[in-house]
């Protein structure tokens, strides 16, 4: 006998064997279904298939479809007037007062979370009465008043640059013709009106000097020509009067931070140069302020 002949499995054996690892016998098949069948329950209780939705009528969908509108106007009305109180707003430059730094119906957009300088110009209310008496809104101009687009016509705007803020001193002129902010002269060249032939406007053909007082700012036009700005309204009937030429900070919106519209005029704003120069006042703000002015 050869060695290890009796322990060798025979050809029917072995194919018996694999047989059996094909197919295996019924209970072996019923033990591995049950379990299948347990995981399978297993996986239901954990995640439950939910039960089919019956199908909306059309009256349903409808409304379904309106309710939705509505939660979308109300969040996006609800957004626009956090956004236009807080961050930022429109608005329309009126006049040819700020020209050629803005034009006559420019939309200009306000950084209402943004500080202001010396130099800026800033958009702030009319409290003054340097306005007429508005026109009521009609038409589309009531809706965007409503919706927060636009400023309300109640309360009037206007838009003018920083000269000087409490306790500044601001005079006119120097021997170049220059305005001094607390004995700074200012090179107002790069914002002021400039004509057909290409020569800036004068910076005033007005004498003055004054104290800003407290709570209080002094501002001009860059077409000084042709702006009703604080100089315009310290002189009333040939004579001074201090109380009607110096908004208050208070009614400040914020400065403008770029031309929105039209899209060819587009342009970002930044404090002019010159105002880095300028010194703080010297002695605290008045509570009254005090201005000489050749008013004739």
């Amino acid at each position: 006998m050869v060695r290890g002949e009796s322990s060798r499995e025979s050809v029917g054996e072995r194919l018996q064997r694999n047989f059996r690892a094909i197919f295996p016998p019924r209970e072996a098949r019923r033990a591995k279904s049950s379990i299948g069948r347990d995981a399978v329950r297993a996986f239901d209780i954990v995640l439950p298939v939910p039960p089919r939705r019956a199908r909306r009528t059309p009256g349903e969908l409808v409304s379904h479809i309106l309710k939705e509108i509505a939660i979308i106007a109300v969040l996006g009305l609800s957004i626009s007037i956090v956004v236009r109180l807080f961050v930022m707003q429109w608005y329309v430059v009126p006049s040819p007062s700020m020209e050629r730094t803005l034009m006559t119906d420019d939309r200009i957009v306000v950084w209402k979370m943004s500080d202001y300088d010396r130099g800026d110009v800033v958009v702030f209310e009319d409290t003054l009465g340097w306005l007429p008496d508005p026109a009521q809104p009609t038409g589309m101009q009531a809706v965007l008043e409503f919706v927060g687009l636009a400023p309300s016509s109640a309360e009037q705007y206007l838009v003018k640059r920083i000269i000087g803020l409490p306790g500044d001193k601001v005079e006119c002129c120097t021997a170049s013709g220059q305005i001094i902010v607390n004995g700074s002269p200012l090179d107002e060249t790069s914002y002021l009106y400039r004509s057909s032939d290409a020569f800036p406007a004068v910076p005033s053909r007005r004498s003055f000097s004054l104290v800003v007082p407290e709570g209080r700012m002094f501002v001009l036009g860059d077409n000084r020509d042709n702006s009703a700005d604080s100089l315009y309204h310290l002189c009333v009937n040939g004579a001074v009067d201090v109380e009607a030429g110096f908004p208050s900070l208070e009614t400040v919106q914020g400065p403008v931070w770029a031309i929105g519209l039209p899209f060819n005029r587009a342009t970002r704003f930044h404090t002019p140069q010159t105002y880095a120069a300028v010194p703080a006042p010297a002695e605290p703000a008045p509570q009254v302020g005090t201005a000489t002015i050749t008013c004739s």
